[in-house]
């Protein structure tokens, strides 16, 4: 067989790995944006122990006295789930396959009174806040461009790719999935890649041919 693979062939494997080079949005709570969330701070008691949030009602159950509450977090009169908040905690409590999210800022503790609250009516100041709607859509554009027509069956691939954010909003964790075709990846594999609007990622990856080919 020869040497060199014919720029006729080599187009068709190239086409087929253009085609089935695609993209997939991955998104997780650790990396969304602060500015992804609408925040209210709220303080609840036994006698004001509700508040509603766009479809979200948040409800105070019970107060231990000792800077922790239990709160209930309700979305069209179904129950999502409890949730208890210390505190002063740094931690976010996230519901409703996280498009919810409180902590507390300030819960009556009879260590600290009078700090806040007292026992007889005791308060938590809980922030509060939902998953803002992104109505624009993300939009990616991705060119690739092999520096060759032509390549030696012992020869590296190589192809520049560059991918670009063309929509309105920032694009986090977009993981890139290569179907190679039969060509094995020697550098540039998948990678997780955070993209501001307007911003370009570029990278280089590199391909050969599989040692079967060059023995047959």
């Amino acid at each position: 067989m020869s040497r060199i693979m014919s720029r006729k062939c080599f187009f068709l494997a190239f086409t087929a790995f253009f085609l089935t080079l695609y993209l997939v949005m991955c998104l997780t709570p650790a990396s969304a944006n602060e500015d992804d969330w609408d925040s209210l701070i709220v303080t609840l008691s036994p006698e004001n122990s509700i508040v509603s949030k766009d479809v979200y009602i948040l409800e105070a159950l019970k107060f231990d006295g000792y800077g922790m509450v239990l709160v209930q977090v309700s979305k069209e009169d179904e129950r999502l789930g409890d949730a208890v908040l210390e505190n002063n905690s740094t931690a976010w409590c996230y519901l409703d396959s996280n498009n919810v999210r409180l902590k507390a800022c300030n819960v009556t503790d009879q260590k600290t009174l009078p700090m806040f609250g007292s026992l007889c009516s005791p308060e938590a100041e809980i922030v509060f806040e939902t998953k803002k709607i992104v109505e624009d859509d993300v939009v990616l554009e991705l060119d690739l461009e092999a520096n060759k027509d032509e390549y030696f069956l012992d020869e590296d691939i190589i192809i520049d790719m560059e991918l670009r954010n063309v929509g309105e909003v920032k694009s986090d964790r977009i993981r890139l999935d290569l179907d190679s075709d039969g060509l094995l990846v020697k550098e540039g594999g998948p990678e997780i890649i955070t993209l501001d609007k307007g911003s370009k990622k570029s990278c280089e990856l590199r391909l050969r041919f599989p040692e079967r080919l060059k023995e047959s």
